[in-house]
């Protein structure tokens, strides 16, 4: 089709390895390729890069997440790719289309899972033990103040 617009030049410059005809017929076969095919490692590779995000942004302070947000957010966004994930599985057997996961991409999985069910686990722990802390504090007598109940003068605000 493209060779047929090429037949008033000359033979020569269409056989060469540089010539119009090669390039034109290598710009026909990376025409009819897709440059991009959605498969399930992306969504992981995506998925992790966004568990990373959320644990910087926990470590750093920023945004200022209340305690426990960011690992919410990151057991969330797997869930919901894993519901993704299996809506897509059903439409693949329902339309015959190509839907495997490769031996790499299932341990990528195994880690996108893990880590924000540890950092759950983590965060958890070290709630339960400032928990433990506030009740031997308050049974030895003393008042316990949190940061979220002073104001700005650095005056302890009790609302019942």
């Amino acid at each position: 089709m493209v060779l047929d617009a090429l037949r008033p030049f000359p033979p020569s410059l269409l056989a060469l390895p540089g010539g119009i005809g090669y390039i034109v017929g290598m710009a026909d076969a990376v025409g009819k390729l897709r440059w991009f095919r959605l498969a399930p490692h992306h969504c992981l590779a995506t998925l992790l890069a966004v568990e990373g995000l959320l644990w910087l942004s926990n470590r750093l302070g920023w945004p200022p997440w209340h305690k426990g947000c960011a690992v919410l957010t990151a057991v969330a966004a797997v869930a919901v790719m894993m519901l993704l994930m299996f809506l897509w599985f059903v439409a693949a057997l329902l339309v015959r289309w190509r839907f495997q996961f490769g031996i790499r991409s299932l341990f990528v999985l195994t880690v996108v899972v893990a880590l924000p069910c540890s950092w759950l686990s983590w965060e958890m722990k070290q709630a339960r033990g400032q928990r433990e802390a506030v009740a031997a504090i308050r049974k030895a007598g003393f008042e316990v103040g949190y940061d979220y109940q002073y104001d700005a003068q650095s005056f302890l605000t009790i609302s019942a």
